[in-house]
């Protein structure tokens, strides 16, 4: 997908410029903000519609019509949306306890699991990871604000999977790699199979192929 701001600038204009955008918790929309404020600095009535949550969730607005694009981690499995892959991540368990061991099973034998959403392909790979080791879980607890269960692993409160590209942009001290079996998901940009991306869309995401 190739253009300029030059190509498309006068196409905007035409159209009614609004962006209806959704992205995973876990990436947060502080990474789009430079895409965003480039595009604020040049259309001043810009209106953004923001979404954020677990992949399932988006790709329901998605599929519903109430978001047009938006970034995802997880796998394709909606036939009625399409999914443009943009990167390869890692996914990294975290938790102090991972000092303690050098295998993943002792890691999180017993450990309590913090997640974000139940929906989350984060969860659902530790899931997959407990069962298999037959390791044994502790308690389940919902934390809703990201950062705040990132810190809280940190301090020693149980254990999440997260994108390792959080890691630095966190600071995340205690983390140990997946067995690659578990490790590695996409990063996708997904719309509906029946869209047609307007020029202001295209724009957004040229500015954040260049992040």
């Amino acid at each position: 997908m190739m253009f300029t701001w030059e190509e498309t600038e006068h196409k905007i204009y035409q159209q009614e410029r609004y962006l209806r955008f959704g992205t995973n918790a876990s990436l947060g929309g502080m990474l789009f903000y430079p895409s965003f404020r480039q595009l604020y600095e040049t259309y001043p009535d810009l209106s953004i519609t923001m979404k954020t949550g677990a992949t399932n969730y988006i790709e329901d607005e998605v599929l519903q019509g109430n978001l047009d694009i938006a970034y995802v981690l997880g796998y394709p499995k909606h036939k009625n949306l399409q999914y443009i892959h943009k990167a390869d991540e890692h996914l990294v368990l975290i938790g102090k306890n991972v000092l303690n061991h050098d295998n993943i099973a002792d890691c999180i034998d017993r450990q309590n699991i913090l997640f974000a959403s139940e929906d989350c392909c984060c969860l659902t790979t530790l899931q997959a990871i407990y069962n298999d080791y037959q390791v044994t879980k502790g308690e389940l607890t919902h934390i809703y604000d990201y950062e705040a269960l990132i810190q809280f692993t940190q301090l020693g409160m149980g254990v999440s999977i997260v994108a390792k590209s959080l890691v630095e942009k966190h600071k995340i001290q205690h983390y140990m790699e997946l067995p690659e079996q578990y490790r590695n998901i996409g990063l996708y940009l997904i719309a509906r199979q029946d869209h047609g991306f307007t020029s202001i869309e295209k724009q957004f995401i040229g500015l954040n192929d260049k992040l």
